[in-house]
């Protein structure tokens, strides 16, 4: 299965040891997402990193263990389909 995942989700499995992480990171899925949610991440990363109460190099590593699973594609790859997803 493929599936798409929007910046939101990779926030949700940064901030807590979740069923969301673990999705992420342990399940047969091929997950993709936009480059543009790793500068959308880095934007917010200091309000992550406190909500989560992780310190830079904890933020680094847990979002590293996680992006090893996600397939980073560019944006122009997904216009084609936006109209159905939002269907």
């Amino acid at each position: 299965m493929k599936i798409v995942i929007d910046t939101n989700v990779l926030m949700a499995g940064l901030l807590r040891d979740s069923v969301i992480r673990e999705i992420l990171t342990k399940s047969k899925v091929n997950f993709f997402i936009p480059y543009q949610a790793i500068a959308e991440v880095e934007k917010y990363q200091e309000e992550l990193r406190n909500k989560a109460g992780f310190t830079h190099e904890e933020m680094q590593t847990i979002f590293s263990g996680i992006i090893q699973h996600i397939n980073l594609i560019p944006i122009d790859k997904l216009k084609p389909y936006l109209s159905e997803a939002e269907e």
